[in-house]
């Protein structure tokens, strides 16, 4: 009776283990959003850490949160740490390549609560009027 549960529970799982093996282990996650304004307006509050708790969602999650600033005010080589609630936990981001009014790359580094590193690509391109 045990063979007849153990055996086909071992062949389910070491075909889920040989199926996330043969999986890339990146993966790339794209959103978009129109914006009624000339990237010229746009590209400041993102190559601008300073700028960031304008419009940023996960600024609102911690009002309280500490921010330490480092580097270039904006633009490659500017620098913005975080430390906050369970919500927001601890991280810091660079800009690591600026293209005014139309790029900005990021490299982002979460500490806790789990740790991560991404980078984020923001293109600013213009859309009709």
């Amino acid at each position: 009776m045990l063979k007849k549960v153990l055996l086909p529970l071992v062949l389910v799982v070491a075909g889920i283990a040989v199926y996330a093996w043969t999986r890339p282990d990146t993966f790339t996650v794209e959103r978009s959003i129109r914006i009624d304004a000339p990237p010229q307006r746009i590209y400041p509050l993102i190559a601008d850490f300073r700028q960031w708790q304008r419009w940023s969602p996960w600024e609102k999650l911690d009002p309280a949160m500490q921010r330490m600033h480092e580097g270039p005010s904006s633009g490659a080589g500017a620098r913005y740490s975080w430390k906050g609630n369970d919500s927001v936990g601890s991280g810091q981001m660079t800009i690591t390549a600026a293209a005014m009014p139309r790029r900005v790359d990021i490299n982002l580094q979460v500490i806790e609560p789990m740790a991560s590193s991404s980078k984020t690509r923001f293109d600013i391109a213009p859309d009709g009027s």
